[in-house]
Parts: C-alpha cells; sequence; structure tokens
C-alpha cells in the first residue's frame, strides 16, 4: 500500500508539472476547456487520496489485461471523436441543417400548388370561434386557395406569434376541400389529430395554437 502510494504522489507530481507545458500547446485552441476538464479529472484521479483508484486499475490490469485494453481503447476513441466533433462542429452542423433543410424541401413539394382546375364544390366558410365576443366568419370559394397564418396576405390571418406566417391553406381538389399544413412550426390538428392533409368534412374542427375553427361545408355566397 505503501508503494502505491508513492507512485500516485510521483504520478501527481509529473502531471502538474506538465500542466504548464500542455496549457502552451493545447490551450489556445477551441478545444482547451474539453482537454482541462480532462486533464484535471486524470489528476484527481492519481492524487494520494484517490490512491484506491490507482489499487483497482492496476488490479484490472492485472486480472483483466484484454478488458482494459479495450476500455482504454474505447476511451481513446471517445476522446479522438469529441475532438473531432469540436474541430469540425460547424461543418457538422451544416450539414445536418442542410440535411433537414432538404428534407422539408422534399415535404413541401408533396403538397399540391398551382391554379385550380374546373372543380364543382359549393362555397364553404370557416367559423373562428373566439374566446370573447363573437365567432367570425370566412368564406372559402372552389376557385382559389385559402390560406391561414400569421402574414397580412392571407385569406385569415392568426397574429399570434407562436402561428407561422404561412400556416395552413385550404385548397378545393375533387375530393373537397382539402387541409394542408405548410410544414409550420406547431403543427396543424383536425378533431385533436395532428395532419399533413385531410379532406375537411362538415363539422370539423381545426386547430391551430391557441385558436380553434369550425369547417362548415353550407358556406354563404362569397365572391
Amino acid at each position: 500500500m505503501e508503494n502505491v502510494k508513492k507512485q500516485g504522489n510521483k504520478l501527481a507530481h509529473i502531471l502538474r508539472q506538465t500542466e504548464p507545458f500542455l496549457k502552451k500547446i493545447f490551450f489556445i485552441t477551441p478545444i482547451r476547456t474539453l482537454i482541462l476538464i480532462i486533464f484535471q479529472i486524470i489528476t484527481f484521479l492519481f492524487l494520494p487520496r484517490n490512491v484506491f483508484a490507482i489499487s483497482k486499475i492496476e488490479k484490472i490490469l492485472k486480472n483483466h489485461p484484454v478488458k482494459f485494453a479495450f476500455i482504454m481503447l474505447g476511451v481513446c476513441g471517445v476522446f479522438v471523436g469529441v475532438l473531432l466533433l469540436l474541430s469540425y462542429s460547424k461543418t457538422v452542423f451544416a450539414v445536418i441543417r442542410n440535411l433537414i433543410t432538404a428534407k422539408g424541401e422534399i415535404e413541401k413539394s408533396k403538397i399540391p400548388t398551382g391554379k385550380i382546375g374546373d372543380i364543382s364544390l359549393p362555397n364553404a366558410r370557416l367559423i373562428l370561434k373566439e374566446p370573447e365576443g363573437e365567432n367570425k366568419n370566412f368564406i372559402i370559394t372552389p376557385r382559389k386557395e385559402f390560406w391561414i397564418g400569421r402574414d397580412e396576405d392571407n385569406e385569415l390571418i392568426l397574429k399570434k406569434d407562436i402561428v407561422s406566417r404561412k400556416h395552413a391553406k385550404i385548397r378545393p381538389e375533387k375530393e373537397g376541400y382539402v387541409l394542408y399544413d405548410m410544414l409550420s412550426r406547431n403543427g396543424t390538428r383536425v378533431n385533436r389529430k395532428k395532419i399533413k392533409g385531410h379532406v375537411l368534412r362538415n363539422g370539423d374542427e381545426i386547430f391551430i395554437r391557441p385558436y380553434s375553427l369550425i369547417f362548415d361545408e353550407e358556406g354563404e355566397e362569397g365572391e
């Protein structure tokens, strides 16, 4: 035990002596914080008061050399991986962001756009349920898309910040009026179920937080 303590003192002394040298080499780089933490952990591990850790390592090394080798290899692998991630963090995040953007563009490309064909549908309406005051009615016609969102050029403007600028749209199609979520941040729900596209039926309740809308097939005469 006394011999182990001496080894611990000697190793701790060596680590303290090499700390200024490591600072000069490594600590001018963006990874200085990580290296400092690892260095301090090693120093703490081999302090005399933690000499039991040395005994445990020696025991593993003696009884399970292959296991110890794999443990050290794994630690080194994790360390190198973290260093590479930190070194190329901007590139990694840029790739992830591009993948997410590309996925969004693919999803959006599946949503029908363009000119409305010759579709025979009656007018419909959306009823905006106001927490206070009278409900508001908005006419939907089969001649154009009906846009919902925060932007001023939408047919239905919902001003809360959690609503996306172009949150959703209702498009006349052969099946009827179809509600599409335009990849909004907080999603669109119909009768409490999150949707990407949904053929609206009379009485369907549309939730665009914090707003609630009722779809009514019996719309009044519109433009």
